[in-house]
Formats: C-alpha cells, sequence, structure tokens
C-alpha cells in the first residue's frame, strides 16, 4: 500500500492546458534521444508508449517483450511491473499510470537487457520512449551536435520543440532554427518570421518578432537569465499549401548556458496533414476550427460577470473583448445516432421527417441541412424547416445523405442516412460533452506568423493567462484559461518510529498554475519560498539530487531557491519529530495552504491517530507487505492555515527508566566535577560551608536529571568552585 493522491480536480484541470510535470530548467529538458521520455500532450493523461527498433527507425522490433517498473513517487515501497509486447510497428502502450510515478522500460537485447533512464509520469498527458536493440546507424547532424547523452543522431521534426542548452552561448540567449525536418535543405528558409513570447513571474506578458537567416536561424539576447520568466518560440511554417504551426515547449535560463530550440515541420514533399505543435501546450481538438476563431474554456473556478481580453502579444494590446458565457461544446464530443429511415406512406414522395433529440428532449433551435453525399461543389444544400424538435424536408433524393446540425456556432455534428426517395422518418439523437466551467469566443481574429496571442482575464483578484498561440489562414484555436490558485503545496509522505523519533519522509511538491514562473517577493526584491515543517521538527535533509534548487533553515523548514516554473516541482526530502511519552503532535503551519495530499504512518503497538474536531480529511488502516499503516488521506486545507494532529500510544521506554538513567549520569558527572575541584583546591577539613554546598549540589544533581537550563547548571558549577577557592589555605 502507497499513499496514492487522487487529485482528481488538479489532474483534469492540468491536463486542460498541457502543463508539463516537471520543466525546472532549460537544461533539465534537453532534446530528446534514445532511452529518454519524450512528453506528448495527444497522448491520454498517463499513457506511455515504447517504440523498440533494431538500429534504425525503420526496422521495428516486433514481438519483443516490453518490461515496464513503476516506483511510487516518493521512491519507497515495493516496484510494480508491467509486460507488454510490440505489435507490427515494434510499440507497446501501457495505459492508467498516477502520475509522479518513476518509471523504467526495458526490452531484452543480445547481451544485456536495454533499459531507459528513469522518469516521472508527467500530470498531463502522455510520454513516447524509443529503445534500440542495435547500434544505431544514420549520419544526420543534432543541431549543434550528436545525439544527447551520447546517443544517436536525431531528425529535425523529432527534436522540434525540445530545447536544449548550449554552454558555447551566453546565458541570455536563445536561439531558434526552422526546419522542414532536413538539415540540408535550408532553402527559402530566410527571412521568415519567429516570434519569442514571454511570460513573466508577475504575470506581464510580451513578444517580439524575430527573422531568420540563410540558415533557418533567429536568435535573441538580454533575456532574462534569472529563470523568472517563461520563453515560447512560434513559427508558422509554410508547407504545401497549408502550414505547419510550430511552437516549443516552456524555457527558462539559469544564466549558466544560452539554449538552443529546433522548430521543424515535415518534409516539404511530405504528404502529411499540417503539424499543430500548439497541442503540445493546449490540446486542439482534430474537428478543424474555421481560421480567424478562438474558442477559449475557462477550467476551475472562473467568476461570474467576467470580460476576457484576446491580447496581441507583439504590440501589448487587447485587439479584442468578450464575456464569458456558458461552457463551449467539445468539438470532438459531437455524436449523432440515427436510426433506419423507415418509409412512412401518410408522407408524400421525396419528404423527409427528422426527430431531434437530445438527453432524451427535444433538441430546438439548431439548423439542420442535408447534401447528397459525393455531391459537386455547386450543388444546394437541402435546408430543413425546424419546428418543436422536428426538421422535415422535401424534395429529398434517393440514396445516401450527409445530415448535419449545426448545435453552437462552429460546432457541427455529421451523420450518414440512406434514403429510397419514399416519404420517410428517422430519430436522430444528437450527444456532446462541454469544455470547461465557462466559455467564450474570439472571431475575425487576424492570421499570420508575425502576430502572436494570448487570453487574459481578472478574477478573484488576481490575473490568469493562457498560453500563448498563433493563428494560420487554414485554422483557428480552442484555448484553455485555468482559474485556480496559482501555487498549491502537496505532498506524498511515509512516517514510522526510530527509537525516540517519528521520521518523515516523501516527496514535496508546489504545483505552479500558471504559465508564468512564480517568484516569492517581488521583482526588486525576490526572495526564497519557505515550506514550513512542523513544529519541533528536526534533522531536516533533502536528497542530494535536489539539493541544488532546495536548503534547509533549520528554525523554518525547507527553502526553495529557484523561482518555481511553470507546472510546479518536487523533491525528495525528510525530517524528524521528537516522541514525548508516547505521543507525537504534528503542528505544521501552511501558508500555501495544500491539496490532496496523503501521509502514511507504520503502525507501532496500539500507536493510534487522534485528529481534533472540525478537519474535513480522515484516517483509514490498511495493510500491505511493509506492514500495517495509518493513512491521513485526502488533506485539503486552505492557505493560511495549520495542520494539526496527534500520535497517541507509540511505544516509549518507562518514565522511571528514562529519568533514572539521566540522573545516574548526572550524579557520577557530579561527583566526578566535583572530585577534580577538591583535587584542584583541596580546602582544609572542616572549614566548607556544608549547607550551602548540599543546597548547590542538590539543584545542580536535578538540574542534570531533567537536561535542561544549561545556563544554571554553568552558573551552579561556577559557584562550587568559588566556595572552595575562598577557603583558606
Amino acid at each position: 500500500m502507497i499513499v496514492r493522491l487522487s487529485a482528481a480536480l488538479i489532474a483534469a484541470t492540468f491536463a486542460a492546458v498541457g502543463l508539463l510535470a516537471a520543466i525546472p530548467a532549460a537544461q533539465a529538458q534537453p532534446a530528446a534521444a534514445i532511452g529518454q521520455p519524450l512528453p506528448d500532450s495527444s497522448l491520454r493523461d498517463g499513457t506511455i508508449t515504447v517504440r523498440i527498433i533494431a538500429g534504425d527507425r525503420s526496422q521495428p522490433v516486433t514481438g519483443a517483450e516490453i518490461t515496464l517498473t513503476l516506483t511510487a513517487p516518493n521512491g519507497q515501497g515495493t516496484p510494480e511491473e508491467k509486460r507488454a509486447r510490440t505489435d507490427a510497428e515494434g510499440r507497446a502502450t501501457f495505459t492508467d499510470i498516477a502520475m509522479g510515478t518513476l518509471l523504467k522500460a526495458s526490452v531484452p537485447g543480445e547481451d544485456k537487457p536495454i533499459e531507459s533512464s528513469q522518469f516521472p509520469m508527467p500530470q498531463s498527458g502522455g510520454i513516447r520512449l524509443m529503445l534500440s536493440t542495435k547500434p544505431m546507424s544514420g549520419d544526420a547532424p543534432m543541431m549543434g551536435g550528436g545525439g544527447a547523452a551520447g546517443g544517436p543522431p536525431m531528425s529535425p521534426r523529432t527534436m522540434s520543440g525540445q530545447p536544449r542548452p548550449e554552454q558555447s552561448d551566453q546565458g541570455d540567449t536563445i536561439t531558434a532554427r526552422l526546419s522542414y525536418d532536413d538539415f540540408s535543405d535550408i532553402g527559402g528558409l530566410a527571412g521568415l518570421p519567429v516570434v519569442l513570447a514571454a511570460y513573466r513571474h508577475d504575470q506581464q506578458i510580451s513578444a517580439q518578432v524575430g527573422r531568420t537567416d540563410a540558415t533557418g536561424r533567429v536568435s535573441w539576447t538580454g533575456l532574462d537569465r534569472r529563470g523568472a520568466t517563461t520563453y515560447f518560440a512560434m513559427a508558422l511554417l509554410p508547407r504545401g499549401a497549408g502550414f505547419d504551426r510550430l511552437t516549443t515547449l516552456p524555457m527558462l535560463l539559469d544564466g549558466m548556458a544560452g539554449v538552443r530550440v529546433m522548430l521543424s515541420g515535415e518534409k516539404r514533399t511530405a504528404d502529411a496533414p499540417p503539424v499543430d505543435d500548439l497541442s503540445r501546450l493546449d490540446e486542439q481538438p482534430k474537428v478543424g476550427i474555421p481560421a480567424g476563431s478562438v474558442r477559449v474554456q475557462f477550467a476551475g473556478v472562473p467568476e461570474d460577470g467576467t470580460t476576457a481580453e484576446l491580447v496581441d502579444l507583439v504590440t501589448g494590446s487587447p485587439v479584442g473583448k468578450a464575456g464569458l458565457g456558458r461552457p463551449l461544446i467539445d468539438l470532438d464530443s459531437i455524436k449523432l445516432q440515427a436510426t433506419p429511415v423507415t418509409a412512412d406512406p401518410a408522407l408524400a414522395k421525396g419528404a423527409l421527417v427528422l426527430t431531434l433529440t437530445h438527453e432524451g428532449a427535444q433538441l430546438t433551435g439548431r439548423a439542420v441541412t442535408l447534401r447528397r453525399v459525393g455531391a459537386t461543389p455547386t450543388e444546394a444544400e437541402l435546408v430543413g424547416q425546424v419546428d418543436n424538435g422536428v426538421a422535415t424536408f422535401t424534395g429529398v433524393p434517393a440514396g445516401e445523405l450527409e445530415l448535419r446540425v449545426a448545435i453552437d456556432g462552429d460546432a457541427v455534428g455529421t451523420t450518414r442516412l440512406t434514403t429510397t426517395g419514399v416519404g420517410a422518418r428517422s430519430t436522430v439523437d444528437v450527444a456532446w460533452l462541454v469544455r470547461g466551467e465557462a466559455g467564450a469566443v474570439f472571431s475575425g481574429v487576424a492570421t499570420g506568423g508575425e502576430h502572436a496571442y494570448a487570453v487574459r482575464a481578472v478574477m478573484h483578484n488576481q490575473i490568469y493567462v493562457s498560453a500563448p498561440f498563433q493563428l494560420g489562414p487554414d485554422r483557428g484555436a480552442a484555448i484553455t484559461v485555468l482559474v485556480m490558485p496559482r501555487i498549491m503545496f502537496q505532498w506524498s509522505l511515509t512516517s514510522f518510529l526510530d527509537d525516540v523519533f517519528l521520521g518523515v519522509r516523501g516527496s514535496f511538491g508546489v504545483r505552479n498554475a500558471s504559465w508564468a514562473p512564480y517568484l516569492a517577493g517581488t521583482d526588486a526584491r525576490p526572495d526564497d519560498l519557505v515550506i514550513p515543517l512542523p513544529d519541533g521538527f528536526q534533522g531536516a535533509i533533502v536528497r542530494d539530487d535536489f539539493q541544488a534548487m532546495v536548503g534547509v533553515d533549520p528554525a523554518k523548514g525547507f527553502v526553495i531557491r529557484r523561482p518555481i516554473p511553470p507546472g510546479g516541482m518536487q523533491f525528495i526530502a525528510g525530517f524528524s519529530l521528537k516522541v514525548h511519552g508516547g505521543t507525537v503532535k504534528w503542528s505544521m503551519p501552511l501558508p500555501l495552504g495544500t491539496f490532496e495530499s496523503g501521509i502514511e504512518i507504520k503502525k507501532a503497538g496500539n500507536a493510534n491517530v487522534v485528529l481534533p474536531d472540525g478537519v474535513k480529511f480522515k484516517v483509514e488502516e490498511a495493510t500491505d507487505e511493509r506492514g500495517s499503516w495509518m493513512v491521513l488521506s485526502p488533506i485539503t486545507i486552505l492557505p493560511g492555515k495549520t495542520m494539526q494532529f496527534e500520535v497517541h500510544d507509540l511505544p516509549h521506554e518507562a518514565w522511571w527508566r528514562t529519568y533514572g538513567r539521566r540522573l545516574v549520569g548526572g550524579l557520577v558527572l557530579v561527583f566526578l566535577t566535583l572530585g577534580t575541584v577538591f583535587a584542584l583546591v583541596r580546602p582544609k577539613p572542616g572549614t566548607l560551608p556544608t549547607a550551602r554546598f548540599d543546597a548547590l549540589l542538590d539543584e545542580l544533581a536535578a538540574l542534570e536529571a531533567s537536561g535542561e537550563n544549561p545556563a544554571r547548571k554553568a552558573e551552579l558549577m561556577t559557584q562550587l568552585e568559588a566556595l572552595y577557592r575562598q577557603q583558606p589555605k
């Protein structure tokens, strides 16, 4: 049994905007390589696809058994294994993996297993991973060098959007390169616009346009090297009759190295649909959105009566405003289910009557049309007369027809009907889902590669901003604004009794629900973000691989030394609480609150957890191969509150044994000290003030037994020594 945080709401809302699990800095996300995970927001949450090849991407390995090892986020407990065999393309898919779970994939090799690195499951989207059973072939260079981590060379399209550090570049520089998935094909890449959007920690947003050189490269300098600004590079790359919409993942600079990133579409000659990398940041529907249209969903807790702005990032000015309305329809969710067309002799020849329903009720106020499948562009549609959920058509030809129901603006559902030309009837049930809790639509928005936009709204006295995006001449965009607390604290902890201490360790996380980094303090006076620990904590420690970004303040708790990147950050750490008389008191200040956290406490003897009145989390007992546990979950507490509970009846040593041992030790120390004093000063017999000596000695023994007031003990020793020195020689 492991504390597995449900986090249903946070997972759903983070999935809506495609935030990645861990993007602490550009150098933490190098270009993907063999054995290295590639985040893919187009995959369903909790999904990983593993592809096995034999030295070349054109040589898939079929029927290979892949072992996926799953470890709890805190690294504790017994790892779980899942197995699957590759298909004809060399792929195997694993689903329903909890976010934060540590993963490692392996496949049998000729001499030893071929393994990936260990990596966490992101909060949203999935992971694509490739392993090769043989050394890779091919000689195409990577941008600026060979394969990452000594791996094979990669194609530009595979690398696209994945920033990597470049030590030879200044730490305030980002360089982007356009490509048609071919390093040698640079014709026509000069002079194309590339936009660099900047999201400051204070939610100020802007963008600048750069033009590519003859090799397709463009650079920006003088950027924020503190990690307090998120950058996105974007371009509309013309290909055939359309455009590949390209964008990077979030990029942050740490001042130690510059960043380089590839923006690659498909090959010029590729017969492939337009690339849409916006889905990496914000899921785009498969159903096309008309050019110049922006559909915005507000997820979380939007505020009624709010007006949203469409902001031109290059000029910094709003170009449109729209009030929040009812939630928008998920365009991919629309389904029309029609019953077979049934002849009705009471109807005239060529008449077709359709009864429209939605969730068992009549569907009214919608435009309904019919068009013959395979009709020429000039052939007219048949428009139905809709009344009380019934659409009536006349002059309907025999054959296969496409039925279209306009549900809401761009939301249109289609299905097919087969008619014989006689009067007939059918019932059509129209179903759909909605996205978010409110919606807004902007239309007639300017398109082109020199423009970039974001949707901004002020709610609950905070600024909320969407991811940046561009609009091509061939398509619009579906955009999400996430309305929820910007910073949330979470943890998944395991605790156990160790002598006279309750040891606590596990995963701590700070979630940032914004595309901009979070910086404690102000821009002029930035500050460390302190994560307070329970009162009386001792021995706090951060695992070695996280110590560069998280420190320990012995009086306060953990100190995060860097801005919190989009999506947030996690670290592994621990601390201890002293057991007093079989009881541990947990009193933990929560300035950031906490959401869907959990703690498991190892059962020891008759130990039990006592919760104060009014708490909303609960305690359950569970048993696994590690033993019995008391589990506190889910723990959700508002910011500014304190989390309190006590653990009673922990095994402990009887009080008389503890204090007896202290008393004996104290008396031994006292007599040794006094012996030394006697040896040094040798007072004359009969001259020592016995009453005063006895009083000081009794007080000193009592303090030694209690272990308290070391200052008073030092004072007593001084007075005893003074008594001896005052005696006549």
